[in-house]
């Protein structure tokens, strides 16, 4: 649908659609091409597959689907067409990485993109373009596709300068740009044009914010092109490849709508650092708009090893309280309002030029200048005339990319778990927190079948949102309520196989209590089957019994700090 120009990729392989052969091109040689968009399903067919197929792999449903879009684009004039799955040699990690960087150019210089909806059944008569007005019922067929939740799909909709509709049957299916802008939320001046120029990361996002990869790190990778930026692929990163999307975002665009995600399931007391965790953290920003009519500009950012290093002006919630109480998006009680500030953002929703949009931020340090997002669930909405009226200067700060509480609170000890004799509720006592609680638990579970009572829950901590298992075990066989107990407690990453740790280990445990309580622990994890976890602190302590709860009077300790991203958010605030 663009009329604009992507430069070719270096090399590209196209399949000639009338002998199924493969080709290669190179710079600016390259024909004119048409190219498919499609999901992947069973039975897909391969680069080396379609260079030697045999009846085994004429058979394969992928090989249907090659005919039939050879097929379509010879009727249509073109002796060219590239597809992901056979134009990519996917052997090699070099032209993998080259090709995922270069998808969207492949599909912004294609002369027409057939996009082809295999869970769309709509039939034309003689064979002719079905024309789907708004309002017919088989549009519903359309936008209930999977082609419209994939993250791939994307920019295979939003480069091509023309895109083309065919349903299960290979029957051309033509809708309306109005009706396609209404179901993705893509203006369709994008859509018929392909120009960006306007378009906020915030809206661009928000465009990916309900499509769904197979692999984690695709949620990032196939939104390169639509930011127009290049980075290595490193499958197994996991979400941290949407993390570094984001960084090669700023070091290209001082857009600061890409600040304005919002964790809807996040603790009001949660931290987080300046960059989201996944796109649909953005799926509230459709209407979100860089604000160019306010009488600064933004300065530029610094990528550092403490953090996004921004020059802001920075309000105080007191200060603008003073002034703006009375418009502020935000109820905040009186206790909240110490410490917490909200920065000076260009940024605004598309119906109101007169208010900008903005983040709640707090320092994580008394001294520096060191802040981190907090609140993550709400954004602030702040009418400029009043703000603007303040005198505060812009001033250089950091922002945590991604916030570890060892930058929040120093301690490294729990004060102590709390057990409801009812195992209905456990309650982790953190001392920074002047007996707050910091971590929810769920019912804690009896594992039966062993001597020694045992019990797991899974904890949840308030400020991070980070999940944690909690292991309760006692050396006796009256249960874990029980005065005077010694009980070992243990934080893992995830529930051990509890068919495994029902077999008769009471022999065993019994050495671990006996040992030194580090000696212990390593052999309470032979005996438990969880070395393959990852295991972030124990405990040895005297219980006493209070009200019908089980306190443990004594700190737990921490054995070692792996470098994984949450392993501070987790123990840090301990």
């Amino acid at each position: 649908m663009s009329n604009a120009t992507y430069n070719h990729p270096h090399h590209t392989s196209l399949l000639d659609t009338s002998t199924l052969t493969l080709h290669e091109f190179f710079g600016n040689d390259v024909p004119t091409y048409v190219i498919l968009s499609h999901t992947w399903g069973d039975r897909e067919v391969g680069y080396e597959e379609v260079i030697t197929p045999t009846d085994y792999i004429r058979a394969k449903n992928g090989y249907e689907k090659i005919l039939h879009f050879a097929e379509t684009s010879q009727d249509l004039g073109y002796r060219y067409g590239w597809i992901d799955t056979v134009c990519i040699d996917k052997r090699s990690s070099a032209e993998l990485t080259e090709a995922i960087n270069s998808m969207f150019s492949w599909y912004k210089n294609s002369a027409l993109c057939i996009a082809y909806l295999a869970d769309v059944d709509i039939e034309a008569h003689d064979n002719s373009a079905k024309f789907l007005a708004s309002g017919d019922p088989e549009l519903s067929k359309v936008w209930n596709s999977r082609w419209f939740t994939r993250g791939w799909t994307l920019q295979e909709l939003v480069a091509p300068r023309d895109i083309w509709f065919y349903s299960r049957s290979w029957h051309n299916i033509m809708i309306l740009p109005t009706d396609l802008s209404r179901i993705t939320s893509i203006p369709e001046k994008v859509l018929t044009s392909g120009i960006m120029d306007d378009i906020s990361v915030a809206q661009k996002m928000c465009w990916a914010s309900r499509r769904q990869t197979t692999r984690e790190e695709d949620l990032a990778y196939s939104l390169m092109g639509l930011f127009d930026v290049n980075m290595p692929l490193l499958y197994g990163e996991g979400t941290e490849a949407f993390v570094r999307l984001q960084e090669e975002i700023i070091r290209r665009s001082d857009d600061e709508t890409i600040f304005l995600w919002k964790s809807e399931n996040a603790f009001e007391s949660s931290y987080r650092g300046v960059f989201a965790r996944c796109p649909s953290e953005f799926a509230h920003c459709s209407n979100i708009v860089r604000h160019q009519e306010l009488p600064t500009e933004p300065l530029p950012f610094n990528l550092t090893n403490t953090g996004l290093q921004m020059c802001l002006r920075l309000f105080p919630i007191k200060e603008v309280l003073a002034y703006n109480g009375d418009s502020l998006s935000v109820q905040l009680r009186k206790e909240e309002v110490a410490g917490l500030y909200v920065p000076f953002l260009h940024c605004r929703i598309i119906e109101s030029r007169n208010r900008i949009q903005t983040v709640f931020s707090k320092k994580v340090k008394k001294e520096g200048r060191h802040y981190a997002r907090v609140k993550p669930n709400h954004i602030v909405e702040l009418e400029v005339g009043r703000i603007e009226k303040s005198t505060l200067l812009a001033e250089q700060l950091y922002v945590y990319q991604e916030v570890r509480f060892n930058d929040v609170y120093r301690s490294q000890l729990v004060s102590g778990f709390e057990i409801k004799a009812d195992f209905n509720t456990v309650i982790v006592r953190d001392k920074k927190c002047s007996g707050l609680s910091s971590w929810e638990g769920d019912i804690l579970q009896r594992i039966p079948g062993i001597a020694p009572a045992c019990g797991i829950t899974c904890i949840k901590n308030r400020w991070t949102d980070v999940e944690v298992y909690l292991l309760v075990v006692s050396p006796g066989n009256n249960g874990l309520i029980a005065k005077d107990r010694t009980l070992l407690y243990f934080l893992l990453d995830r529930c051990p196989d509890t068919k495994f740790l029902s077999k008769s280990i009471s022999k065993g445990l019994t050495r671990a209590f006996s040992k030194d309580i580090r000696d212990g622990v390593f052999e309470f994890i032979k005996i438990f089957g969880i070395a393959n976890h990852r295991f972030y602190g124990y405990s040895k302590a005297t219980v006493v019994v209070k009200n019908d709860c089980l306190i443990t009077q004594g700190d737990l300790d921490l054995i070692w700090l792996p470098d994984e991203v949450y392993f501070h958010d987790l123990v840090g605030n301990l």
